[in-house]
């Protein structure tokens, strides 16, 4: 150690250094008096990867949120939800005669839906649905262990939230077509028309028979008797129309042409160019026809528009080579058309497209479709309040046997209206969601039971 020589006033301390170490060849080093502490050294490390780590993540969450928010829908009002509703069919007498629906359900005001039926689908679903802000970090934890032990997917951590923006999320669409199918006259070409079975609400475009609808009649012109021919349409079919067919037009207006044929009530359309033409037509000998490669062309157009992404396109190879775009090519029989980012399309305009067999919906299982669900769930936190998150997701779940909602379920069910149901009715239908098929009480009654005593467990713990 070398000591400090403080002498002549000097405001700082110096160095001493002894006299036998004066003109020495080796280098003098200065000692610390005091010992090194290494839990400094690793709290200054920590402290400085901290730091990082905080800085890192806050820049990463900025990059996802920016990156992930284009593209998902904002939602101010509950009126912007307006799901697909059953069509009834009632008499002249104002019976109900039937009813037509691809998901059956009813909408049910908030007021009329009992507090035990939504304390109950919380219990079975997301018991801390009314302390999160949309995303439970301790509910994934949770199911992440879980999972863990179990080896499988056993439980997921999304949140009510979660599971109503999901709905709203619903960005893949799968489109299926066929040649030559039609659901109207409009569909098909000039000189065709959609015939279809009974009952069926598809059909093929056939080539119109054109048959004859006029009769002779004598008619007193100038005093004395003539023939002339007259068209009724009552001999045609109701989309169809009697006109002549004579070229000379003074024939025609006088009736004294004898070929009057049922024709298309829409005019014959006349093009010069394939941009004079409807959907998925093509300009032939100055009459718009219909093509099938067109169709699948135009379609692709209506989805890029709406900005959707075109993702795999099946169908035969002389189709798929005609086909412009960087999309994954697949030679199948049949023709299906994979699109991404497909959440703002309108299904029903689309299914009015000639060509058009079936479209199917569902939400993407990937990484960013999970991102976009937690930035809508924390959104729809902040718009609405608990009870109106609930009653979108009691509104829209599906509970089996085509019912989705409560209303539906209650009706199928139990033949009541929802807010009739009893405590154990209500914490039955609450522990359909999980897995409708699984704990159906037509098929399994006692594992329909199990469950829902589970439910009405969870809401007694729960207070």
């Amino acid at each position: 150690m070398i000591k400090t020589d403080q002498r002549g006033g000097g405001r700082g301390t110096t160095p001493h250094i002894p006299w036998k170490w004066r003109g020495a060849s080796e280098a003098i080093r200065v000692v610390n008096p005091r010992p090194r502490r290494w839990w400094r050294a690793l709290l200054r490390i920590g402290l400085l990867l901290g730091l990082s780590g905080v800085l890192l993540g806050g820049c990463g969450g900025l990059f996802l949120l920016v990156k992930y928010s284009k593209g998902i829908p904002v939602l101010t009002s509950l009126k912007q939800y307006r799901p697909a509703l059953p069509s009834t069919v009632f008499s002249s007498e104002e019976d109900r005669i039937g009813q037509f629906a691809a998901e059956r359900r009813f909408l049910v005001p908030l007021e009329k839906i009992p507090k035990k039926l939504l304390y109950a689908f919380v219990a079975a679903e997301d018991d801390r649905f009314f302390s999160h802000s949309g995303v439970d970090p301790l509910g994934i934890a949770r199911a992440m262990v879980k999972n863990l032990k179990s080896g499988r997917i056993k439980a997921g951590g999304s949140t009510l939230t979660q599971q109503v923006a999901k709905s709203f999320l619903i960005d893949r669409m799968v489109i299926r077509l066929q040649k030559g199918s039609c659901r109207s006259d409009k569909q098909c070409d000039w000189s065709e028309r959609c015939k279809s079975r009974v009952g069926s609400a598809f059909g093929r475009c056939v080539p119109r028979a054109f048959t004859m609808c006029s009769k002779q009649m004598t008619i007193i012109y100038q005093g004395k008797p003539a023939q002339v021919y007259r068209g009724f349409t009552t001999l045609c079919e109701a989309h169809e129309v009697c006109r002549p067919k004579c070229k000379n037009v003074e024939q025609n207006r006088s009736g004294l042409c004898p070929q009057w044929t049922c024709q298309p009530k829409a005019p014959k359309p006349l093009c010069q160019a394939d941009r004079d033409c409807g959907f998925g037509q093509l300009c032939s000998d100055g009459t718009c026809r219909s093509s099938f490669k067109k169709q699948v062309s135009d379609l692709m157009d209506k989805l890029v528009a709406g900005g959707a992404v075109i993702h795999r396109i099946k169908g035969p190879a002389k189709l798929l080579d005609g086909l412009n775009g960087s999309f994954k090519r697949q030679v199948s029989k049949r023709v299906v058309i994979s699109a991404r980012n497909a959440s703002q399309i309108d299904s029903q305009k689309i299914s009015q497209y000639a060509g058009v067999r079936a479209i199917f919906r569902f939400a993407e299982k990937s990484f960013r479709r999970k991102i976009k669900e937690a930035i809508l769930a924390t959104r729809l936190e902040r718009q609405f309040s608990k009870s109106q998150i609930l009653w979108l997701y009691i509104t829209h779940v599906y509970l089996g046997h085509q019912s989705y909602g409560v209303q539906a379920a209650a009706q199928n069910y139990f033949g009541k209206n929802v807010w009739e149901l009893t405590l154990a009715e209500a914490a039955m239908i609450a522990g359909l969601p999980k897995a409708p098929s699984k704990y159906d009480p037509y098929r399994f009654l006692k594992r329909a039971k199990k469950r829902m005593r589970y439910v009405l467990k969870r809401m007694f713990e729960m207070n």
